[in-house]
């Protein structure tokens, strides 16, 4: 009688040891999946960081080229309106 409730202890024991470790085991692969997550959304983060980093850096150099064309046009236009003027006066004498 004695070793029965010794084996039933043991058995008891054993599906309660079973029990928690497999309930440690899907709290472990919990936690790894969800850092697995909270990484990829950190990378996600980062990456969108770079990519509007790149983006402004596109748009101040868009900018600046835009005011150095502007400014050449507009020199240029200058230039091609003092030719015509001078063009004009040589006609009329």
């Amino acid at each position: 009688m004695k070793l029965k409730n010794i084996f039933s202890l043991f058995s008891k024991t054993g599906k309660t040891v079973h029990k928690s470790v497999k309930g440690s085991l899907k709290f472990m692969d919990d936690v790894l999946e969800k850092e697995y997550i909270v990484n990829a959304i950190d990378d996600v983060k980062e990456a969108t960081g770079k990519i509007v980093e790149k983006s402004g850096e596109l748009y101040e150099n868009t900018k600046h080229s835009m005011e150095n064309l502007s400014e050449e046009i507009q020199e240029k236009a200058a230039e091609f309106s003092e030719e015509i003027k001078e063009q004009m006066s040589q006609e009329e004498e």
